[in-house]
């Protein structure tokens, strides 16, 4: 019985303490003028803080263009700074800011500590930017917290970048404007679309299409419908946009948007197309570029003709002979790869002359170097020998070949690696 109402003593005691620690008073201010929630501080001389968001700086007047609502657009940003109020009483001190940046379903989308050293000027600034193809409509937060306790929140809105655009979007879904998106192979010569589902092959010069079907579109005859085709990498950042642009004398007719899928452009992965009307996502469809398949290479039994291959990464000086053999190798200055090829060709041959050829093949399936060697017939070596720097000037990571030529016909060939560390 004892031990129970010690514990419970103990409870009651921690609780209270634990209420004790917060420096901030439980029910915060607002601030009607600029909207700014505040967690005041219970030490007269604490460090209070107002929020000024604004998007962007008047160049006339040089003053910040404060603002509760935000337009989004392609280059549009919500810019964020903290007035401090008391901070001449905590000079001597190193202050510890976190910034938080809230998305409409209290998701966090950006966060970032500030440490503001003793004796300096406090100067506390945020951006995000408010692309339509990063940012949703909707009611969002900016928070301010003082070594990890919240002194300051403020809400603001992302509106789209046409608010008269409500007709667009009514409560009737049956009636709302839609986007059906479909993929395909697009070709210039023969400007025609074949659909291939969400996987496509990244090869040289084609080109992937997408074609956006406003459904409802129909509806809104007469009046201006004004939107974006947005390509996006699969983290949702855009690289490509075509907007959407019709008048109300316009005839509503499906938008196509195109781009490069060359292994120049663009990289294996997962991506995205997102449509939106006036800053609203209206549809997406989500598609993967895969590495192009290249051509399988036939080796010829050739009667009479064999060849192997060594590589390695040096040779020795005094016996010629391959050291350090291997099929992946270092990526560094001064590196080599050696590749030494042994032969056996007929004895006898009508031909005069023999071309033997060694060729370094790079990832993209390209000659990066080649070595020709032409004997006679009858004098033809038992090897022959090539090289290739692998330094990071001339090299990048990825899967090689060596093949051996005889007379124009591929014999042999060896696979090998780079990598930029040791493997």
């Amino acid at each position: 019985m004892i031990i129970k109402l010690l514990n419970g003593i103990s409870i009651i005691l921690l609780t209270l303490l634990l209420s004790n620690c917060s420096t901030r008073n439980e029910i915060p201010l607002i601030n009607r003028e600029t909207g700014t929630i505040s967690y005041t501080p219970k030490d007269k001389k604490g460090i209070d803080a107002e929020i000024i968001l604004y998007k962007g700086i008047d160049k006339a007047t040089g003053l910040p263009l404060v603002a509760s609502a935000f337009k989004t657009g392609e280059n549009a940003k919500v810019h964020a700074q903290l007035i401090l109020s008391n901070y001449k009483f905590h000079q001597d001190e190193n202050l510890m800011f976190h910034i938080d940046w809230m998305d409409p379903e209290g998701n966090s989308i950006f966060q970032k500590r500030i440490d503001i050293p003793h004796d300096s000027v406090p100067d506390i600034k945020s951006t995000i930017s408010i692309q339509p193809g990063k940012r949703d409509t909707g009611d969002y937060k900016f928070m301010v917290y003082l070594f990890r306790e919240l002194i300051a929140e403020k809400s603001f809105s992302l509106v789209s970048y046409n608010v008269d655009s409500a007709y667009i979007f009514p409560r009737d879904n049956s009636k709302r404007i839609s986007a059906e998106i479909s993929l395909g192979n697009n070709s210039k010569k023969e400007n025609h679309r074949e659909e291939a589902g969400n996987i496509f092959m990244i090869k040289n010069k084609a080109r992937l299409s997408a074609n956006v079907k406003l459904l409802n579109a129909n509806l809104y005859k007469g009046k201006e419908i004004k939107g974006d085709i947005y390509w996006c990498s699969a983290n949702d950042s855009s690289f490509f946009r075509k907007k959407i642009d019709f008048s109300p004398y316009d005839t509503i007719s499906d938008v196509k948007s195109t781009i490069s899928i060359n292994s120049e452009s663009r990289q294996p992965g997962k991506y995205k197309v997102k449509v939106y009307l006036y800053g609203s996502l209206i549809g997406e469809r989500p598609f993967e570029l895969i590495p192009e398949k290249k051509e399988e290479t036939n080796i010829k039994n050739l009667k009479g003709v064999d060849a192997s291959i060594v590589l390695s990464g040096k040779i020795d000086k005094k016996t010629g002979e391959p050291l350090n053999v291997s099929d992946k190798f270092v990526i560094k200055d001064k590196a080599k790869v050696y590749a030494q090829v042994k032969l056996t060709t007929p004895s006898e041959t009508k031909k005069k002359s023999t071309v033997i050829k060694i060729d370094w093949v790079g990832p993209d399936n390209k000659s990066i170097y080649h070595k020709t060697f032409k004997f006679d017939s009858k004098k033809i070596p038992g090897s022959v020998s090539s090289l290739i720097s692998i330094s990071p000037e001339k090299r990048k990571a990825g899967e090689y070949m060596c093949r051996v030529y005889y007379n124009s016909s591929l014999i042999a060939e060896k696979k090998f690696s780079l990598t930029a560390v040791s493997p």
